[in-house]
């Protein structure tokens, strides 16, 4: 694995390194709306404390995180056979039980994700 992708949420997090995708052994690329765990790259400042009503996390260079991929290069072909794509990779953290960690998401999200995992597409900036 090993790619770096962008963190789209405002945690404070700007890159992230993919490690696994979740769900199959042998499965080696991500699509939209899979499940993946990921290692901090870059951050904003040295360490990140990310303080909300329900948990405290604090964020450094090298934790392991969840995430759920929301954008990708490759196009994703969807049922009325058009295509969509994006210019970067991007993900969302989670926490274990797949719900965001952050309040908002900064950018457009597939509709494709908002229809497996709800909660993200609640705290999104727009639909396609």
């Amino acid at each position: 694995m090993g790619s770096i992708v962008d963190c789209v949420d405002n945690t404070g997090i700007l890159k992230v390194k993919v490690i696994k995708v979740l769900g199959s052994g042998f499965m080696r690329h991500a699509k939209i709306s899979d499940k993946i765990i990921v290692s901090i790259f870059k951050l904003n400042n040295k360490s990140v404390f990310f303080n909300d009503a329900r948990r405290k996390i604090r964020f450094k260079v090298g934790s392991l995180h969840k995430g759920i991929v929301v954008h990708t290069k490759s196009h994703l072909l969807r049922k009325d056979k058009s295509l969509i794509w994006f210019k970067k990779n991007g993900i969302v953290l989670v926490d274990r039980n797949f719900v965001p960690i952050a309040k908002k998401i900064t950018t457009i999200m597939p509709l494709e994700v908002a229809n497996k995992f709800p909660s993200i597409g609640s705290i999104s900036f727009k639909l396609i």
